[in-house]
């Protein structure tokens, strides 16, 4: 049933997106659907990813989107910052290698946090060791407290999303 509302939903799309009703869209938009839905209709049959059914975890994930937005802008502006005067930072500049133990389960939350830290300005992901729990970090000597604080703060924000 789920390959039948997949193939029937990405057809639709896939008219809406042509916009134009002759044979050869249709024929194309139907191999497309078929294709779709045989590759993307078992996707959640066998995983243990629950439902984004209770509007907190929702509205947590709205606000997950929003912090990794603006994040990733302004890790634009100091990349651009660092490219138009990097005699500004010229102090600031000295990074050390930090390991962080995090405590979420799932390789997805772990995922989703080593997605917003990549995005953060300052903070780039090296490892992740799954035996220990902790994530190596390379970041800013002179931000480690604030990094602490920022992994801590996602870390809580993920695990209201996927755990």
């Amino acid at each position: 049933m789920k390959k039948i509302n997949l193939f029937v939903l990405s057809f639709i799309i896939w008219l809406l997106l042509v916009w134009k009703f002759d044979y050869q869209n249709i024929l194309v938009g139907f191999v497309v659907a078929v294709i779709v839905s045989l590759l993307l209709g078992e996707l959640g049959e066998h995983s243990t990813v629950r439902v984004i059914s209770i509007p907190g975890r929702l509205l947590k994930l709205i606000w997950y989107l929003i912090i990794a937005v603006i994040l990733w802008f302004l890790s634009a502006l100091e990349h651009i910052g660092l490219i138009l005067s990097p005699e500004l930072n010229s102090g600031h500049s000295e990074t050390i290698i930090m390991n962080k133990k995090i405590e979420l389960k799932n390789m997805k939350s772990v995922f989703l946090l080593m997605m917003i830290l990549n995005l953060s300005p300052g903070i780039l992901v090296i490892n992740y060791k799954e035996t220990t729990g902790e994530i190596v970090l390379n970041c800013l000597k002179a931000k480690e407290k604030k990094i602490n604080n920022f992994v801590e703060n996602m870390e809580k924000l993920v695990k209201g999303i996927s755990e």
